[in-house]
């Protein structure tokens, strides 16, 4: 936490180029260029660091403005937001510039703690550890790929919008989920879980293509496909799409109506393709014997089920 000892405003830009300076307005972390005084704000610094305030009075009392929220200038960049009816979280950017490196370096800012009620949205990657507000790379690449997640504490409807604020004429982009195997294309993303991964892919149309063959847009109605393999032993696949969020359980049945093994119980599941094995095991965890059994899908609004056969 840092202020200013002065009485009048002073150009962050005195102080420090390489932290960046924010401060909480009751709902979300703002980007600020300047300290004003009898204000508190923050910083975020790996090792201790001692900085100096200059007494130099800023000519301006103006603060970073909303169409100019970052603390330099990427050679493009791209906003995203979450809200919950009045919680959000709005300063995320992905970008690039000439300036950055591979590494985590001074562009990349971490994700402030959530306060309270909130919702949270923040990038990751397998690369290095930690949640960061912003994730900026080197410019001149064909495509770029940015995992973010959202958590949150708030109940509802939660809505995902990304704005491409000054987006290269050579890009196109989309958002995919790995978990529900959904290509959201430009839409607004709306989801009720509390927690959930997706990917933003930025890039030419040739590096986007193998990503829109492999990924599809919101399934149209609800589905239960047939296991693959069958018959089989032991192991298949079972395959299900969802139009919309549901509440799903799932489970097999021997010929005799009895249950086998209960594979979801009540589970809340976005709109998405969703694939989940079955080894042949009963809830027990021993084998069942050869034969045909009833794989049962239900939901809130739907209803299906199909015969597997396993064959030793």
């Amino acid at each position: 936490m840092i202020a200013t000892p002065f009485a009048f405003p002073i150009n962050w830009n005195n102080v420090s180029q390489s932290l960046a300076l924010r401060y909480y307005d009751g709902t979300d972390w703002l980007f600020a260029s300047l300290m004003e005084p009898f204000k508190g704000y923050a910083v975020y610094s790996s090792e201790e660091t001692i900085v100096e305030v200059p007494p130099l009075e800023s000519p301006t009392l103006l603060s970073f403005r909303k169409e100019s929220l970052l603390p330099f200038e990427p050679d493009w960049y791209m906003q995203i937001s979450i809200t919950a009816n009045h919680f959000q979280d709005q300063y995320n950017y992905v970008g690039a510039s000439s300036f950055t490196t591979p590494l985590i370096d001074r562009y990349d800012y971490q994700e402030p703690p959530p306060i309270g009620n909130f919702v949270s949205l923040y990038f990751t990657s397998q690369d290095y550890e930690g949640r960061f507000s912003t994730d900026f790379r080197q410019s001149g690449q064909n495509g770029y790929l940015f995992d973010f997640e959202v958590t949150s504490n708030v109940q509802g409807l939660k809505n995902i919008e990304i704005n491409a604020e000054n987006l290269s004429l050579q890009y196109d982009w989309m958002v995919i989920s790995k978990e529900t195997g959904v290509n959201y294309g430009k839409e607004i993303i709306q989801l009720t879980q509390s927690q959930a991964n997706y990917t933003l892919i930025i890039g030419t149309d040739a590096y986007l293509a193998e990503f829109k063959m492999e990924y599809s847009q919101l399934p149209s109605d609800f589905r239960l496909y047939q296991n693959y393999p069958n018959p089989f032993n032991p192991n298949t696949s079972i395959c299900y799409q969802l139009p919309q969020q549901s509440e799903v359980t799932i489970e097999i049945f021997n010929i005799l109506g009895q249950r086998v093994i209960t594979l979801q119980q009540n589970e809340i599941k976005e709109a998405g393709y969703y694939q989940i094995p079955w080894d042949g095991t009963s809830d027990t965890g021993e084998k069942v014997a050869s034969g045909i059994y009833i794989l049962q899908l239900r939901t809130n609004n739907y209803h299906q089920s199909i015969k597997m056969m396993i064959q030793k």
